[in-house]
């Protein structure tokens, strides 16, 4: 930043909100992209931060690697590529499971995403597949032990002719947990606390100094804090 002192100190609290909030999402949707390897991940936080932040914190992502973002906001402002699947109450809403998913392939087409494990993950998936058959698009998991349920879901799909039919798993997923999923036959992390709260890191911790200034003729004197042992760097950078 160049300008006078009175407009860098204007902007110094916008600056350092913008860049600690966006960097502290985008280095943990890095860490979650890396224990992905190459399986894509969606972000679904927007319910778990400020409804300001939930739309930078979806684009913060997707630089960092992210597929996609459940955030409808985030699609219009940024041109981000919005995906989702239903609520658990979507389900409950309708008398039975078999009704919710009819109505949701009514309304989106066999290749959607249903949710599986409202009640009963193994009949919710022979229902999904037997209402949208072999285009079924995916069936999500978001609960129980992923890691064993993503395996014999798979199992199941493929012996009932779904091969294509995608898994994807959601459930308080940090880049731990994506980690220990890598073994399980997934196809895709949807991650909302853990992202949009840094995963563990909620902040960059970045800070704004003044580092130089003009003289009376106009010349450029490096200046640095010096007090309690911090190194600072004089100079323009």
């Amino acid at each position: 930043m160049e300008g006078t002192f009175a407009e860098a100190c204007m902007l110094e609290t916008y600056i350092l909100s913008v860049l600690n909030h966006d960097s502290a999402i985008a280095s943990a949707a890095s860490r979650m992209v890396s224990a992905a390897h190459g399986r894509p991940c969606i972000e679904m936080g927007s319910r778990r931060t400020h409804e300001e932040a939930a739309a930078s914190a979806a684009r913060a992502a997707v630089i960092a690697g992210f597929d996609s973002t459940s955030n409808l906001e985030a699609g219009a402002r940024y041109g981000i590529k919005t995906v989702g699947t239903a609520a658990h109450s979507f389900t409950l809403l309708h008398d039975t499971e078999r009704d919710a998913f009819e109505a949701q392939i009514a309304a989106l087409g066999e290749g959607t995403s249903l949710l599986v494990d409202t009640y009963d993950v193994e009949a919710a998936v022979r229902t999904a597949v037997d209402l949208a058959g072999h285009r079924l698009g995916a069936v999500r998991l978001d609960s129980g032990d992923l890691v064993d349920q993503a395996q014999w879901v798979r199992r199941l799909l493929d012996d009932l002719g779904n091969e294509d039919t995608k898994i994807v798993v959601t459930s308080d997923l940090d880049e731990y947990a994506i980690a220990a999923l890598q073994s399980a036959p997934v196809d895709s992390y949807g991650v909302g606390t853990s992202l949009v709260t840094g995963s563990g890191a909620p902040t960059a911790s970045m800070v704004y100094k003044l580092v130089s200034r003009t003289d009376d003729d106009g010349n450029f004197v490096s200046v640095a804090k010096a007090a309690k042992n911090k190194a600072s760097v004089g100079g323009r950078k």
